[in-house]
């Protein structure tokens, strides 16, 4: 099922699962783009990683400025 972001308040927990398939990251992609920077560090509570919609969605919108077209 695709995660509707927009219908998720900024403060809404994304699990990793979600952001690969958002992003189409594999996992060793995305820790890669986390470990360079080019990607928003996970949030841990509990021994649980997570993003918020917040955080995604401003990554997403990053992403697409720097896309060319």
């Amino acid at each position: 099922m695709q995660l509707d972001l927009n219908a998720l308040p900024d403060d809404a927990r994304v699990r990793r699962d979600q952001v690969m398939q958002l992003f189409g990251y594999s996992r060793t992609t995305l820790w890669r783009r986390i470990r360079s920077k080019q990607f928003p560090a996970a949030i841990e509570d509990g021994g649980l990683s997570f993003w918020t919609a917040g955080q995604i969605r401003a990554a997403l919108a990053t992403r697409r400025d720097l896309e060319p077209g």
